[in-house]
């Protein structure tokens, strides 16, 4: 009872802890909502723990804070921030806003909180616990396999790995971790088959618990290379203590959902090692994510329909102008899986980061003594099986699409990016032919004839063009250095096939040829994508992984030796450097979702490990040679990682689908989706002013006038801007969305008149059920009007409206 008689004494009541950053947020929202609550912090209070029993039995929630608003318990913080974001909080505290006080916007920060922070470097501000758990399971079983067997070396490597995937995880998150990406592909799985959900949690404590296992595993790494010799010293057992350690936490987090390192996190903001605020990211985003997985993961299987066509005659003239459109929604859009008819050239880069990967190890195999001959042979033959299939699959894709849907090679041929990526197939028919010159040198031969010359006039097409047609700045991608790398390949596997019995292959000059076209190409490419970067910073994020190509190029530069191939070789190492620098801190790179042009990423890496073995070769030092176990690791890993993320986009459906088109004119898209995210409030809005006070009248007026400003913004943009530019190319086409924008200013016009009514404390019922079915026709309308112009405007103007009409 006397709890009851708390709750209802107030209009807002939080029964929290003093420390708690979720406690704190809710404080922080409801103080810039200018709400006057009650804040009851139960750890200053001598009955708290009792309280906290009583709350937890009454509402069967275990962690704080628990709000209450009206009487009614709510929820904790999580529920808190979604009511926010779903712009129901100001109805359920209407009455005890302060006079004049105006909703805070979703990321507002109150000083109660200070300052904002979040995970260092680039470590996510919201993880999946699935993925956590799922890798805790992994470091368990290898923690306890390395504690077992701590005496081979094998082992040793594995504890050493474990402690390079923890530190990647520490600094980057799960994204470029392969135990990580193991748990993701299985994730996908799941989601695939079954109704699997993410379990966002704040980031800031699994990073924490990441630098834990950083330095459980990196000392047992370190105690068990000790002494190497003797496996029963105390350095082994020392180091198999400590993966023993390993084990548990991780076990615990994997198999009990309970994070040791979360709960040491927690004691660190009660001491104030931690800032209180370190979780304001995470609570203020967490809705906005849940939102977006499920809109991007929900399958309503829709299909795309039959093209429409319609015919349009032109004013006072007697030509008819055809138009042909297809019906495109989101979720078709994001349903259309189809690895044949959306193969792009682009997906090439992945095969060719695999054998470019197996050309490394062949020249490992050739030239250094890395591992045993056998060994070294081993790996080269797996990795070069596994480039040969995907580069199969690839090609055979690219030549079905070819055969059913031809118009698609036209378009990436016009496109002044994607026609570059034209360069992959032929590059990866070179490095094929290069790793089959010791089974079948006739056979590479034939593939390095087909793909050499071709890739050599497609080159020399390309410049033509550069050269000689008018080009946008926007056009300049780092795709443009693609080509010059294709050229320096064919420079370097020439020499390797030539063979005394045909003779048009001893033509000692004939690579000249590949390599001289590569330089011409190189320096002003060079200089023009690097002018592009400094100038327009901003440049597409799925493009940037590409400008690792400024690494590949002087690498592959180097390998063909000269007086200057050392000088290319630290020319493309401090390229690499500054490349590593884009990550962090400068957070250039690696900022969004995996694409396909991550595989730019490989390609560099590669490249540098290749010209690395070629280095060491001539250099032959201590130096040289853990170098080269340096660029083997990273190259590895690097082309790894990426594989894992492909196969996880491909079982989720993310790869062969449409690329989202955005351009000038997705302008309109925005005000759709601001009056979706605004017709459901104000219906649920009008549902809460009978029976209330006047301040739920006032929530209404105020969400009124901002759907009137949205309409007048949607209408006058679209009715003098977007329509008649339409009307001009297709008479009539816009003239039944024209009719509904006046319709609708009619109609608003209407319940205009009916708000001024609702500015008294007590609303006429009557007014209310005006307005209600004024309203709810309203929206339903709009919501008809919006969907015509997804499926009948925006892809006339998108499919035939020059882009620099869109600009305009």
């Amino acid at each position: 009872p006397r709890l009851q008689s708390v709750v209802e004494s107030h209009k807002v009541v939080m029964f929290g802890t003093s420390h708690c950053p979720f406690c704190l947020e809710v404080e922080s929202t409801m103080k810039n909502l200018g709400v006057n609550a009650n804040m009851i912090h139960l750890d200053r209070i001598p009955s708290g723990p009792f309280v906290r029993t009583a709350l937890n039995a009454a509402t069967n929630q275990r962690t704080v804070p628990y709000v209450y608003i009206n009487g009614k318990f709510v929820g904790g913080c999580d529920d808190v921030k979604q009511l926010q974001t779903q712009g129901k909080l100001d109805s359920l505290l209407v009455g005890s806003m302060e006079e004049g006080q105006k909703t805070c916007s979703p990321c507002g920060v109150d000083s109660i909180v200070g300052p904002v922070y979040s995970s260092l470097f680039n470590f996510p501000a919201t993880v999946d616990n699935r993925l956590i758990r799922l890798t805790g399971a992994q470091v368990t079983v290898l923690s306890v396999l390395g504690a077992v067997f701590k005496g081979t070396a094998l082992m040793h490597w594995v504890i050493i790995g474990l402690f390079a995937d923890f530190t990647l995880r520490f600094f980057s998150g799960p994204s470029l971790s392969p135990l990580a990406m193991n748990s993701s592909i299985v994730i996908a799985v799941l989601e695939r088959f079954t109704e699997s959900k993410p379990q966002f949690s704040p980031g800031p404590p699994k990073q924490f618990a990441s630098m834990c296992g950083m330095m459980f595993s990196g000392l047992g790494a370190l105690f068990l290379l000790l002494n190497q010799s003797d496996d029963e010293s105390w350095s082994n057992w020392l180091g198999a203590a400590w993966l023993i350690g390993l084990a548990g936490a991780a076990a615990m987090e994997a198999f009990l959902n309970f994070c040791l390192g979360c709960v040491f996190f927690s004691i660190g903001i009660y001491l104030g090692v931690f800032p209180k605020g370190v979780y304001t990211v995470h609570l203020n985003t967490k809705t906005e994510m849940v939102n977006t997985w499920d809109v991007m993961n929900t399958r309503l299987g829709q299909v795309l329909g039959e093209p429409i066509s319609k015919q349009h005659q032109l004013h006072q003239c007697e030509t008819v102008v055809d138009r042909k459109y297809k019906v495109k929604t989101d979720e078709i859009t994001r349903e259309d899986f189809n690895m044949l008819k959306h193969m792009k050239m682009s997906y090439m880069m992945l095969p060719v980061d695999v054998c470019a990967l197996a050309a490394l190890w062949k020249m490992v195999h050739e030239n250094t003594d890395f591992m045993s001959e056998d060994a070294n042979h081993i790996v080269f033959q797996v990795v070069r099986l596994i480039g040969v299939v995907m580069s199969g699959v690839g090609l055979l894709s690219l030549c079905a699409r070819q055969v059913l849907w031809p118009k698609k090679l036209c378009k990436e041929w016009y496109c002044p990016v994607n026609s570059n990526m034209l360069s992959l197939p032929l590059i990866l028919l070179m490095l094929v032919a290069w790793l089959f010159e010791e089974d079948s040198k006739r056979a590479a031969q034939v593939l390095f004839w087909v793909a050499a010359p071709a890739h050599l006039l497609l080159s020399v097409a390309l410049v033509a063009r550069w050269a000689f047609r008018a080009h946008d700045f926007e056009h300049v991608s780092p795709a443009l250095l693609l080509p010059v790398a294709g050229n320096f390949v064919a420079g370097l596997v020439l020499p390797v096939l030539r063979t005394s019995e045909v003779s048009h292959l001893d033509f000692p000059d004939l690579a000249q040829l590949w390599w001289g076209f590569a330089f011409f190409m190189w320096f002003p490419l060079f200089a023009i994508t690097l002018a592009k970067v400094f100038l327009a910073p901003n440049v597409d994020p799925t493009m940037r992984p590409l400008l690792f190509v400024w690494v590949a190029t002087p690498s592959l530069a180097a390998l063909g030796g000269g007086e200057y191939s050392q000088h290319l070789y630290f020319f493309a190492l401090a390229m690499f450097a500054v490349m590593m620098m884009g990550f962090w801190p400068h957070r250039f790179f690696g900022a969004g979702k995996f694409h396909m042009s991550y595989c730019g990423y490989g390609l560099g890496v590669v490249a540098l490990a290749m010209a690395t073995v070629s280095y060491q070769v001539d250099e032959n030092s201590q130096l040289t040679r853990r170098m080269v176990v340096c660029a083997l690791v990273a190259a590895n890993w690097a082309v790894g990682v990426i594989v894992q993320h492909y196969f996880a986009g491909v079982i989720r459906g993310t790869i062969y689908t449409p690329e989202s088109k955005w351009g000038p004119m997705s302008f309109m898209r925005l005000t759709h989706e601001a009056f979706r995210d605004i017709m459901p409030q104000l219906i649920s809005s009008l549902d809460e002013i009978v029976g209330s006070s006047g301040a739920s009248a006032n929530h209404f007026v105020r969400l009124w006038g901002e759907f009137v400003r949205l309409h007048d913004v949607h209408s006058v943009h679209e009715d003098t801007i977007i329509f008649p530019m339409a009307a001009t190319y297709f008479p009539g086409c816009a003239d039944t969305s024209h009719d509904e924008h006046k319709k609708g200013h009619s109609v608003m016009d209407k319940i205009s008149a009916l708000v001024l009514d609702l500015q008294v404390s007590q609303p006429p019922a009557v007014v209310v059920d005006q307005l209600k079915s004024l309203v709810g026709n309203l929206c339903t309308e709009m919501e008809e009007h919006l969907q015509g112009e997804e499926a009948h405007i925006q892809p006339i103007i998108r499919k035939y409206l020059p882009l620099a009409i869109h600009k305009e």
